[in-house]
């Protein structure tokens, strides 16, 4: 009886934790924040061209494509949201810059794909702006 227990106790433990550090789309962590959400993408996909890069146009869309390179959100918020925004993307290491008034974080996110840096968080005083991999557009 005691081996059934900690075995399904384990078990338990394991699926808790697969669930909590599985990556997840960008767009479903966003869920609650009544976020603006965009993609950039080098799709034509009725998208705004906003700048070019390496001989390819990008564009800004609200719609996920197939060719895309970077997802942001942009959504309003108070100092004390940042540890908050840390904590919902599991932002497991991050350096912190301050520019111009802008507080800029840089980290890696356990929960979106990639390795190295791949989350970008940047905080105005009354706006923030999460970006994946990195922020593509200003801040």
């Amino acid at each position: 009886m005691k081996r059934a227990t900690t075995g399904f106790l384990f078990l338990f433990i394991a699926a808790v934790l697969t669930v909590c550090y599985s990556p997840r789309e960008f767009k479903s962590l966003a869920a609650g924040l009544s976020a603006e959400y965009r993609v950039y993408t080098t799709e034509e996909c009725g998208g705004v061209p906003v700048f070019g890069a390496a001989g390819e146009t990008v564009y800004i869309t609200a719609n996920p494509a197939v060719k895309t390179i970077g997802e942001e959100l942009t959504f309003a918020g108070g100092d004390d949201d940042k540890e908050w925004i840390l904590l919902r993307f599991f932002v497991t290491r991050y350096k912190v810059q301050r520019l111009s008034g802008v507080t800029v974080i840089t980290g890696h996110s356990a929960r979106l794909a990639g390795g190295g840096d791949n989350i970008q968080i940047a905080f105005d005083g009354e706006t923030f702006k999460v970006g994946t991999p990195l922020l593509l557009g200003a801040y």
